[in-house]
């Protein structure tokens, strides 16, 4: 299996699932960088999710790792936090697949060459590994936990996944 290293907020959008352990079905191993667990599990906070990774860290399935290109890092964290600029190096370091929402930071990445999903793309797997048999309750999980996706990569997404018809569609469907 390929490895992966995950933003903190597929990690938190993955406990509102309570799935947190999705990515452990299509890769190996799962990495995260020490900012992200500063960021997930900050002293004091009980933040969605921090509870599960610290589990998942402490039980060896999500490995914690340190990137080692400091001068990427300050580069990307011009723009981005820090979280998400270790994150992206520890991918090209690792050669990696990068778990990431943040629209800025998944540009980053791809101008990087990094090979990027994230949580909606994780769902997109399970559906097409045939785990979930539709993506749209989950999203409607994800929307009622808080989790902030825009209504246009919504609907994009379900139409991609086949659970939604895009207008044109719609109207070829009602004319006669």
């Amino acid at each position: 299996m390929q490895p992966v290293v995950s933003n903190t907020s597929p990690l938190i959008a993955l406990s509102i699932l309570d799935w947190l352990n999705l990515p452990r079905h299509f890769f190996d191993p799962i990495i995260i960088p020490q900012a992200v667990v500063s960021e997930a599990i900050p002293q004091g906070i009980a933040r969605p999710g921090a509870r599960e990774i610290d589990v998942a860290i402490k039980a060896g399935w999500i490995h914690v790792a340190s990137p080692v290109n400091r001068e990427l890092i300050v580069s990307l964290s011009d723009d981005l936090g820090v979280g998400e600029a270790e994150a992206i190096v520890l991918a090209v370091e690792r050669k990696a697949i990068l778990i990431i929402d943040d629209p800025s930071g998944r540009r980053r990445a791809k101008q990087l060459g990094v090979q990027i999903t994230g949580t909606l793309g994780l769902l997109g797997l399970a559906k097409n590994a045939g785990k979930i048999p539709e993506v749209s309750s989950w999203i409607v999980k994800l929307k009622e936990g808080g989790y902030r996706l825009s209504e246009r990569l919504i609907e994009k997404f379900l139409t991609e996944m086949g659970e939604r018809t895009t207008s044109k569609e719609s109207k070829e469907h009602t004319q006669p």
